[in-house]
């Protein structure tokens, strides 16, 4: 993130602290690093750790064993915050960002199923592919499932340079829909069961993603005042 260098052999802040000191990790940093770090280690990190950001415990399987009672109770305040009983049909792509952002973004929005809607969900970055992201979503309690037939085949996704091109592939997706209706009425299932659902692909824009299709297909046909929201805001009925 070009935060740090390695000069002279030693750490050191690449850019100046006062212009990052609100997103440091730890209150109070100034030069050199290693004098500045916390003096514990091991479990007794970790308790700091949650002690200042208890966020960070919510799903953690060894906060009971380290904490105290008032931690505790501020973990579970914080678990509570995030909970959240508004259905809402979440879209998002993972372009452009880490793993980590990723799923942040699912736990912070209390999502509880993840629905993949890739033909092929293999990915050369980093904890994409069906596996891993299954893995991680499990570690974090969120619902995997992967629904390849409302996905779009590699070889209709091959050569789309252009608005045109992007344009004429959502149309003959858009005009197969009505033969994907099983698994759109499963999806329908899945957001009236479980409230909170996301659709996921690659592209950070969903106009260029044909889970777009998918949201304004249950918006239109199955839930005419759903909510959904993209890229950070909220929006409901017939918002496109």
């Amino acid at each position: 993130m070009g935060w740090l260098e390695n000069k002279d052999d030693k750490i050191r802040y690449a850019v100046n602290t006062c212009l990052i000191g609100e997103n440091l990790p730890f209150e109070g940093f100034a030069s050199p690093i290693s004098d500045q770090l916390p003096k514990v280690r091991g479990n007794r990190l970790v308790k700091l750790v949650y002690q200042q950001y208890p966020y960070f415990a919510i799903n953690s399987r060894i906060a009971g064993s380290i904490m105290d009672t008032d931690g505790m109770v501020r973990i579970k305040k914080t678990k509570e915050q995030l909970k959240q009983t508004g259905q809402m049909l979440f879209t998002i792509g993972y372009e452009g960002i880490s793993v980590e952002r990723y799923l942040n973004s699912l736990i912070k929005n209390d999502v509880r199923v993840l629905c993949d809607v890739r033909n092929n969900p293999l990915s050369r970055k980093f904890g994409f592919s069906k596996n891993s992201l299954q893995k991680y979503l499990g570690n974090v309690g969120i619902e995997y499932i992967h629904i390849p037939e409302l996905g779009i085949s590699s070889e209709k996704r091959n050569n789309l340079n252009s608005d045109d091109d992007y344009q004429n592939l959502f149309m003959d997706y858009e005009a197969s829909l009505p033969n994907r209706l099983e698994y759109l009425e499963n999806l329908h299932h899945l957001l009236v069961s479980k409230s909170r659902i996301v659709l996921t692909c690659f592209e950070h824009d969903p106009s260029h993603c044909h889970r777009h299709l998918i949201r304004d297909y249950l918006k239109k046909t199955a839930l005419p005042t759903i909510w959904w929201k993209e890229k950070g805001l909220i929006y409901q009925g017939e918002k496109g």
